[in-house]
């Protein structure tokens, strides 16, 4: 086995919601916020079955998101280039 990890990821989906917010008295909707729901499906166990967490997010959430998975991205360019360099092979 390559990957000896608890969860690994398969897939995921972000579903986008408007939300009303109801006044008290009268019951009639006062403003909306938007939620980004971030369901994240992963494998687990030996067979890789699989299981799912949602997670609400705001557009902030997301840009916060966004930033930390392009250095991931960066981090792992320069290392696909330091084994290269190294004579390293990668699977």
């Amino acid at each position: 086995m390559l990957q000896e990890d608890q969860k690994g990821f398969c897939t995921a989906r972000i579903v986008s919601q408007l939300r009303p917010i109801f006044s008290d008295e009268p019951l009639e909707p006062r403003a909306t916020v938007i939620i980004h729901q971030l369901k994240l499906i992963y494998h687990v166990g030996p067979e890789g079955d699989r299981d799912e967490i949602f997670i609400a997010t705001t557009k902030e959430d997301l840009l916060v998101l966004r930033e930390v998975i392009d250095r991931a991205i960066v981090k792992h360019e320069k290392l696909v280039s330091t084994a290269e360099k190294a004579g390293i092979p990668l699977l």
